[in-house]
C-alpha cells in the first residue's frame, strides 16, 4: 500500500526506486564506494569482521556469482 502521490511525494519506497533507477542509468556513480567484495561463502566471516570492527571498511559487497 502506498500513499497517494498528491499527499506524499517521496515515500521510502519511491525514494529507493528512484535511487536505483539513477544508479542503473549511471547518473549516480557508486564505483568509488565499492572497496571490498566477498563471495557469498565468505559472507558469514565478513559479517563477523564488520560486527567486531576488525574490518577497515564500513560495508562489503557480497557477490552471488
Amino acid at each position: 500500500m502506498d500513499y497517494p502521490y498528491g499527499y506524499v511525494r517521496w515515500t521510502e519506497g519511491r525514494n529507493v526506486a528512484e535511487y536505483l533507477r539513477l544508479v542503473k542509468e549511471k547518473r549516480i556513480k557508486i564505483d568509488s564506494f565499492i572497496t571490498e567484495e566477498v563471495n557469498i561463502d565468505q559472507a558469514p566471516a565478513a559479517y563477523k569482521d564488520l560486527i567486531n570492527k576488525k574490518s577497515k571498511t564500513l560495508t562489503k559487497l557480497i557477490s552471488f556469482r
